[in-house]
């Protein structure tokens, strides 16, 4: 027995419910691909389109679209940012080859980005997307260790405008 099979009251439905579809503020989020489609274009062109959602600091579960156009004449920016991406995933792009399988591997992991806001266009509002993929692992620099105090080394004699080491 499906769930339509007994009827669903829709009565007390609020149809303007619908959800928030506006972009998110710019920032760094932490993301994962959760599914990705392997297509050939209106241009004749193929690419991927990978789906992302938010899954913190905030906005988690939001939703990115991202297409990679991996055919044609300009592909270097959509090859070098696919790369990107299966870098911060965990995935060893500098020996294995883009497939099926490696993608796949590349789903469901968080990765950091830059996420930033794109202007509508032809009737479309504007959008998310990725402005760049950050390294795997990528941890803010160390504090610097702490120094016990001592007296300042002479300076006589040194240029104004130089750095003392």
């Amino acid at each position: 027995m499906g769930i339509l099979d007994s009827g669903i009251d829709l009565s007390g439905v609020d149809e303007s419910a619908t959800g928030d579809y506006s972009p998110v503020p710019d920032g760094q989020y932490t993301i994962e691909a959760l599914k990705f489609e392997d297509r050939v274009y209106n241009s004749g062109n193929a690419g991927i389109d990978i789906q992302f959602a938010i899954t913190g600091p905030t906005n988690q579960n939001r939703r990115i679209f991202e297409t990679f156009v991996l055919t044609g004449n300009s592909t270097t920016v959509a090859m070098g940012r696919i790369k990107a991406f299966m870098r911060a995933a965990g995935v060893d792009v500098d020996n294995v080859p883009l497939n099926n399988q490696t993608l796949g591997q590349a789903m469901n992991r968080p990765v950091e980005a830059n996420i930033g806001t794109k202007s509508g266009s032809n009737g479309y509002p504007p959008k998310n997307n990725v402005k760049s993929f950050l390294a795997a692992n990528a941890a803010p620099a160390p504090a610097a260790a702490p120094q016990q105090a001592q007296a300042p080394a002479p300076q006589a004699n040194q240029p104004t405008g130089q750095q003392v080491n």
